[in-house]
């Protein structure tokens, strides 16, 4: 098993960071192992399948408690098995509900875990391991968390800056990821529809909006007479 393991959840506010963290252990020589669930895996393209733990997607439903129950033994089981003669001396968890099982079993294992919060509040699962964490990072000041800067991947150093140059309109970029898009779909088209005809015709925006609401939103900002590229 890996000298260090790293969990994350499966969308890309908790597998950036996971993933830069891993190239940067990776670089320096560590053995590495990432576990994250199916939905996680198309953010590690670049990570080798021999150093990646996929698990099933796992979401928390009080209706489906009983069930959920048993997947969560079977994960448990799965990782008794992985780490029974070679367990991780080193975890660290990125959040989300998937990260839950592997750091309490690596824990069991004797393994110190290391929890990083990358938003302003502390998440659920981040919150429930916090008194089986050795260490607590977070990106922003929180109260008895330890402030670093995110891990960042090595394409960012690769790209080089451009100039943009403006053909009138003012752009607005507007990034959120899971919840956060889901956030900015209410808060920013309504924000939109208290400008003035003139204002509207002058923006136009860039935003990243969850699945279901790429339609809705498109329609909405056609009424309003706003250019807008919902991705």
């Amino acid at each position: 098993m890996a000298e260090v393991l790293i969990c994350s959840g499966g969308t890309g506010g908790h597998m950036f960071p996971a993933c830069a963290l891993f190239e940067i252990l990776k670089s320096k020589g560590r053995s590495v192992k990432l576990i994250t669930d199916d939905r996680g895996n198309v953010f590690c393209n670049a990570i080798e399948n021999s150093d990646k733990i996929l698990l099933e997607t796992v979401r928390f439903s009080i209706r489906g408690a009983i069930p959920l129950a048993f997947r969560l033994f079977f994960i448990f089981l799965k990782l008794l098995r992985c780490w029974w003669r070679d367990p991780p001396k080193v975890a660290v968890g990125f959040g989300n509900f998937c990260t839950i099982v592997p750091l309490i079993t690596a824990r069991i294992f004797g393994a110190k875990i290391i929890l990083y919060e990358q938003n302003a509040i502390v998440g659920k699962a981040n919150r429930f391991l916090e008194k089986i964490a050795a260490q607590k990072f977070s990106n922003f000041p929180i109260e008895g968390w330890k402030t670093v800067p995110s891990p960042v991947r090595k394409e960012f150093a690769k790209e080089k800056h451009k100039k943009y140059i403006c053909d009138g309109k003012i752009k607005i970029l507007i990034i959120g990821g899971s919840q956060g898009a889901k956030s900015f779909n209410e808060i920013i088209p309504h924000a939109v529809s208290e400008l003035s005809e003139e204002q509207r015709e002058n923006i136009e925006l860039i935003q990243q909006v969850s699945y279901e609401e790429v339609q809705p939103l498109s329609d909405f900002y056609h009424k309003l007479g706003v250019k807008a590229s919902l991705v």
